[in-house]
């Protein structure tokens, strides 16, 4: 694991890596996540191995235009907890039976666990809806289902360690694979990574649904932690965070 290797991996591989502190999830490394966030080059990504150390955990942002006949795509990663009191597969069930499938084809899935369910499935969506707007969002499609995308969060991924997971080591899990132990054996760390071109691109009716759902107003979120108080915060000012403060008393006056 060497983290100025395996992040120049990601980088050609068509992914936005960063760095995260060793066996860390936060925080990230502000100015390369959110809205306004930037990929990071070759050179960043020697800068952050010499301060982070070449252990260093390894992140992607969702900010990376993916261009794929003319059009210009994002990913999107539909992350699944169930695990503890989260019962994430049966909500992604559910909104299965009520919307149809996420795709026409399985996605490849990054996970730390091997329960069988809980992880990232990684998808492809336009950047622009079929009139020109951009599509964004809700952060969530249930309790123990996030939406990962752009403005929202990012993903740790292989070699990085879960200190959530009793730091068990991120694994790629090819399409169709399950989430076992038997699965893990099916991607090498040898191999070659995922490659984003080739993700499925996420159902219609989902990102309708994702749309609709994306509120100002909805509840909140009691059980929100701590680290991903750290993330919101992260995206929500745009690596600024001396404007924290400014930031919310703007938004609560926009939509009170």
């Amino acid at each position: 694991v060497v983290f100025s290797v395996d992040a120049r991996r990601y980088l050609a591989a068509g992914f936005a890596p960063m760095a995260l502190p060793k066996g860390e999830k936060d925080p990230p490394p502000p100015g390369f996540t959110g809205r306004s966030g930037k990929c990071a080059d070759a050179a960043q990504l020697d800068a952050w191995a010499n301060s982070y150390g070449e252990d260093a955990n390894l992140a992607c942002w969702f900010g990376r235009e993916i261009t794929i006949d003319g059009v210009v795509y994002l990913l999107v990663g539909i992350d699944v907890d169930h695990y503890d009191a989260k019962r994430g597969g049966d909500q992604l069930q559910s909104l299965v039976e009520k919307l149809g499938p996420l795709s026409d084809k399985a996605p490849w899935i990054s996970s730390s666990r091997v329960d069988g369910i809980s992880g990232i499935r990684w998808f492809l969506m336009p950047l622009h809806d079929t009139v020109g707007n951009r599509i964004e969002l809700s952060g969530k499609a249930d309790q123990a289902i996030e939406v990962i995308q752009r403005h929202h969060r990012y993903a740790a991924v292989w070699p990085s360690t879960n200190p959530k997971s009793g730091g068990t080591m991120y694994w790629w899990f090819p399409p169709g694979t399950e989430l076992t132990n038997e699965g893990r054996n099916l991607w090498r760390d040898t191999d070659d990574l995922p490659d984003p071109k080739t993700f499925p691109v996420l159902s219609p009716s989902w990102v309708d649904f994702l749309r609709d759902h994306r509120s100002h107003s909805e509840e909140i979120d009691l059980t929100t932690g701590v680290d991903e108080l750290h993330q919101w915060t992260e995206i929500f000012n745009a690596g600024q965070i001396e404007d924290a403060c400014k930031n919310v008393a703007n938004a609560l006056t926009t939509w009170k």
